[in-house]
């Protein structure tokens, strides 16, 4: 099939065609789907909301080691994890609803389940569960716990970097057009770049 040649529509979400075209990869032709983005109506960009929990755990982790003598401090550190919850839940819904692949929603998906995860344990901190029980020299059942705490929140940044990368890489089609070695190409959209599937 010679590049550029169209091809036939694949049946795509809700019964209706997706447009494909064809990229000459390796001194071959490949077939590609069109990249369509649905995101659901919200009140936040998506690649906002995925960068956004990066920065909102990087804050947590700010206050996790300022001074707690002050109470606006463990105040700030709740709620900003309840916020990390909320926005780990809308990303990988948004992401859900649109037709990435399918590797960016499972780690969306299991970003938010650590989500949960943190949140969960940061109730027996709060109450310093454990703190009077020793597992060995030490260190208590709550030293443990908070631990896994940190832990979980560290998966979380590293999680949704992958993600919000991937997802960006997706949106602007850059896995469609491959670099010449030693090459660093402009950023899509701006003037000179290149961009796959246009």
């Amino acid at each position: 099939m010679a590049v550029g040649t169209p091809v036939q529509p694949e049946a795509g979400w809700a019964g209706l065609p997706s447009p494909a075209w064809t990229v000459k990869r390796d001194g071959r032709s490949v077939n590609h789907r069109h990249l369509t983005i649905r995101e659901p109506a919200a009140w936040m960009k998506l690649w906002i909301a995925l960068y956004t929990v990066i920065w909102v755990v990087l804050a947590e982790f700010l206050l996790a080691m300022a001074p707690q003598g002050r109470p606006w401090v463990l105040y700030a550190h709740y709620i900003l994890g309840v916020v990390v919850v909320v926005l780990a839940l809308y990303t990988y819904r948004a992401l859900r609803a649109t037709t990435a692949p399918g590797r960016i929603k499972r780690i969306a998906l299991v970003t938010f389940s650590m989500s949960i995860a943190m949140a969960v344990l940061g109730l027996p901190l709060l109450f310093h569960v454990g703190a009077s029980w020793p597992v060995f020299t030490g260190v208590t059942v709550w030293n443990l716990l908070l631990f896994v705490h940190v832990m979980t929140a560290f998966g979380i940044i590293t999680q949704m970097a992958a993600v919000a990368i991937a997802f960006d890489m997706w949106e602007d089609r850059e896995f469609l057009q491959e670099t010449r070695p030693g090459e660093l190409p402009r950023p899509p959209g701006t003037p000179g770049s290149r961009t796959g599937g246009g």
